[in-house]
């Protein structure tokens, strides 16, 4: 059975009484998300993406000040990027504004704000629903009274199975969302819109230290599963074999030391299986759904 282990260069870590909070509440959907496809045949491989979300709806939404330490968007089709060999940054700061009277450069913009998470042999699932990325609690401590400008950077050098499609909110009149697409590195013509993506935010009470502890109750995500699986907070080398319920090798493998590990599990049926994590630190079994 082919297996394909990629490293991606991110710290994944549970948090002390953390909370989830989804910001905006519409259901229209946009291109304009974190990742720019509009096409299966489009040669526009690079985009940039700038949304503002106001403190008022974050604190609505459950928000409160202390440090973010996940992002997620809601990807609403079965398109995919399969190669494994795309790159994406994620950036996020406090901000005074409300909106983009003009529209946006991601370049000056981007001073000032923290890199959260850079993804590098990157691929994106089939199976639509909340996309998350995590990070260590240091990256942002937001103080509750500022609104926060997500940024993304997007580039691929393969092509998609067709248009992404991101669950937003009309903030209309509010232009709240900057964009620019290319099909070279150099950013592109700079547009405005009011449909910002939806996101999904994860908060951990500000304490003025970091209060991450290993994510070790959480080992593998998502599940139940599809294309692949990330293996989190592998601190040593370590051994995964996946059984079926009656026992049965289904695969084997090694697993590089390191924050995140990716498993591809195309291959494998539906159903139900037994993941065991081995190594000289301890082992860990977890129960794995595939739902194609």
């Amino acid at each position: 059975m082919k297996t394909l282990l990629t490293c991606l260069v991110l710290t994944f870590t549970t948090l002390v009484n953390g909370q989830y909070v989804y910001v905006g509440t519409g259901t229209a959907t946009t291109l304009y998300g974190p990742a720019y496809i509009s096409s299966s045949f489009s040669n526009d491989k690079y985009s940039w993406n700038l949304s503002i979300y106001d403190k008022n709806e974050i604190l609505a939404a459950g928000g409160h000040s202390g440090f973010i330490s996940m992002i997620g968007w809601n990807k609403v089709d079965t398109c995919t990027y399969r190669t494994w060999d795309a790159r994406f940054q994620i950036y996020m700061k406090h901000t005074s504004l409300n909106e983009f009277i003009t529209p946006a450069n991601f370049d000056t913009e981007v001073i000032g704000a923290t890199l959260v998470t850079d993804f590098n042999n990157m691929a994106w699932p089939t199976s639509p629903g909340w996309m998350p990325f995590f990070w260590g609690t240091s990256a942002l401590n937001w103080n509750g009274n500022d609104n926060i400008m997500v940024l993304t950077k997007w580039s691929r050098p393969g092509y998609a199975t067709g248009p992404f499609s991101w669950q937003a909110t009309n903030t209309s009149p509010l232009k709240r969302v900057s964009y620019s697409y290319n099909s070279g590195p150099l950013m592109g013509p700079l547009y405005s819109s009011f449909y910002r993506p939806n996101i999904e935010l994860n908060f951990n009470p500000s304490t003025g230290v970091d209060n991450a502890q290993p994510y070790n109750e959480n080992i593998l995500f998502p599940n139940p599963a599809n294309d692949f699986i990330v293996f989190s907070d592998i601190h040593f080398e370590s051994e995964i074999t996946i059984t079926d319920m009656t026992g049965k090798v289904i695969l084997k493998s090694s697993l590089p030391q390191g924050n995140l590990q990716t498993l591809n599990t195309s291959e494998l049926a539906n159903g139900v299986y037994q993941v065991i994590v081995s190594s000289r630190e301890k082992t860990i079994s977890k129960k794995l759904i595939i739902a194609k």
